[in-house]
């Protein structure tokens, strides 16, 4: 009997063979294969890495760059390679070249180095590859993360706020505003002044600001967050509404297709968006955005 890990290196083997060609095919047509774009089946405990690996699958979608330095990388031939795997030189070179495709992404899949990894979706990879791909993710502190991050606490300085003049925060009002568009969980969350003395050294302000902590908390008793879960989730479900937008559907065909799909809480049919706007929205602003979080220099 295999091991998983030899049953996974197996399940690897044999999708070395399996071409983008695939991929192409199924989105020439209307509609497309609902683990393209059907995310709500994924655990919670894979919601992240799904996350990363669906996007950078969107991210090099039509690259020729990525197709030929993966098929360089890791040949559909096997003698091919063999030979590849030897010049270890030369798979570092690779590696670093498929990489740098994905700008300063701190987690990548390992199937982002497969030409088929534009064929795969996350859910049709082998199950214990996804396990180790999750666990691997959760200890990485990778670049989804740092969506949650600013859920709990978000600090600007002055000189910091230039960065987000383009959003349009150019001083404390118009500043909270913007943070208020990003975040959801308002009813505990609160906004003021902070200033800072470089003078003392981090243990020293971290301990005053554990006890600036103790005093303000007051009775406000913390309440586990589900906004970063909520965002995951919404993130995937935009790259769901632009996959099936971009495969030939219109809006009003796409509600009507992910109804026969999806349930609200009572068991009654939903679309993944219910509105024209709603799909707009989730393919010409959300993934570009989720993109460029991602994967930018």
């Amino acid at each position: 009997m295999q091991s998983e890990h030899q049953q996974i290196n197996a399940w690897l083997e044999s999708i070395l063979h399996a071409t983008p060609v695939q991929s192409k095919a199924a989105a020439s047509s209307k509609g497309i294969p609902q683990e393209e774009w059907r995310f709500d089946k994924v655990p919670d405990n894979e919601a992240g890495v799904c996350l990363i690996y669906e996007y950078a699958r969107e991210h090099v979608r039509g690259s020729k760059e990525w197709a030929k330095l993966t098929e360089q990388y890791n040949p559909s031939d096997a003698a091919k390679r063999a030979r590849a795997l030897r010049k270890s030189f030369l798979s570092g070179e690779l590696h670093h070249a498929i990489h740098s495709l994905f700008g300063n992404a701190k987690f990548l899949p390992m199937l982002a180095f497969y030409p088929a990894f534009l064929a795969t979706p996350w859910q049709a990879v082998h199950p214990g590859l996804r396990r180790k791909e999750a666990e691997d993710f959760s200890e990485r502190q990778s670049g989804v993360q740092s969506f949650q991050e600013d859920i709990a606490l978000q600090i600007t300085l002055e000189r910091d706020l230039p960065e987000y003049a383009r959003a349009g925060a150019t001083d404390y009002d118009s500043w909270v505003l913007l943070d208020r568009c990003f975040h959801d969980e308002t009813n505990q969350r609160e906004y003021g002044f902070l200033a800072l003395n470089w003078n003392y050294t981090d243990g020293e302000l971290m301990e005053r600001f554990r006890q600036w902590l103790a005093e303000k908390r007051g009775d406000r008793k913390p309440i586990k967050s589900q906004q970063g879960k909520n965002k995951t989730r919404n993130y995937l479900n935009a790259l769901g509404a632009k996959r099936l937008l971009d495969s030939g559907l219109t809006a009003a065909q796409a509600i009507r297709h992910t109804e026969h799909f999806l349930k609200d809480g009572a068991g009654c049919p939903r679309p993944l968006y219910d509105s024209e706007r709603g799909w707009s929205k989730a393919k010409n602003e959300t993934v570009p955005a989720v993109l460029k979080r991602l994967f930018s220099d």
